[in-house]
């Protein structure tokens, strides 16, 4: 089993130069503003866990509790933003 720090770094290496289509992945930056994906995201992992506020496809904002996804995992979620203020889940990658 690979350690969710030695994952996260395994997708940035992997993730340099990465489109946002079908069977790939980015790793998502929240350091200045909110990530919105060129198409939605098929799957969210991260690897602290932390709170995780993302719009869904209808355009409803929904909040994670830290409790309620487990980082180190993929979560199968169609987003089209990941909202910056308030998330505090770390190392997010987005999948496709």
């Amino acid at each position: 089993m690979v350690g969710t720090h030695r994952l996260v770094d395994i997708v940035k290496d992997s993730a340099k130069k990465v489109s946002e289509s079908p069977g790939r992945f980015k790793v998502v930056d929240l350091s200045s503003v909110d990530y919105v994906p060129t198409n939605p995201t098929r799957g969210i992992a991260f690897g602290t866990a932390g709170i995780l506020i993302v719009t869904d496809l209808e355009g409803k904002e929904t909040s994670f509790a830290s409790e309620v996804l487990a980082a180190g995992i993929i979560h199968p979620m169609s987003v089209t933003r990941i909202v910056k203020t308030g998330t505090t889940a770390a190392n997010i990658v987005a999948f496709w």
